[in-house]
């Protein structure tokens, strides 16, 4: 225990979920080395071009030079051609940072429609997909809080309202204890 107390100072108002979010990350050393790593790595591809020239470096194959270790002029050596393989992983790397940074994107945007559609064209016998309150009239509601989706103008999409709801909606019924699948 320190001799001397430190003197919280309150503020109107409270810090906002970013900062807070922010000083946990900072505290977190882990955390800051991937940071430092994936930052490398980002830069390595993004500016291979001028550390390496892809056709003079990377294709360019070289008998006399082929299998040798890490040397001045080959930072990580060189492959059975004779071509450099520091310069061959950077300009890897940012095909694959394309790929990773794309098939994210894909899948999240897959994931977005999906989800929307789930909680929008729930199945009336279960109720909201996503656990959101029911909207408009509840005259024919199929459960209490329920309401059927037709109700509020929308169509009868077999494919997403018979089977893919109630697959997507699954696991969020059981977290709250709506047992209408087992029925």
């Amino acid at each position: 225990m320190s001799l001397f107390k430190k003197k919280r100072i309150v503020t109107a108002q409270p810090d906002s979920h970013f900062r807070d979010v922010c000083r946990n990350f900072v505290r977190n050393r882990i955390a800051l080395a991937a940071l430092i790593v994936l930052t490398a790595i980002v830069l390595l591809a993004v500016f291979a071009d001028v550390i390496a020239d892809y056709n003079a470096v990377a294709l360019k194959q070289d008998p006399k030079v082929r299998l040798q270790t890490a040397s001045a002029e080959h930072w990580l050596g060189t492959d059975n051609y004779g071509r450099d393989l520091f310069a061959r992983i950077i300009h890897g790397a940012r095909y694959s940072l394309i790929f990773g940074v794309g098939c994210t994107a894909l899948s999240l945007s897959i994931g977005c429609v999906l989800g929307a559609t789930t909680a929008y064209y729930a199945h009336p016998r279960h109720g909201h997909g996503a656990g959101l309150p029911a909207r408009g009239d509840r005259s024919r509601a199929g459960r209490a809080g329920t309401a059927d989706p037709r109700v509020h103008g929308a169509g009868r999409v077999r494919p997403v309202h018979r089977h893919r709801s109630p697959v997507c909606a699954r696991p969020l019924r059981h977290r709250r204890g709506d047992r209408a699948d087992a029925e």
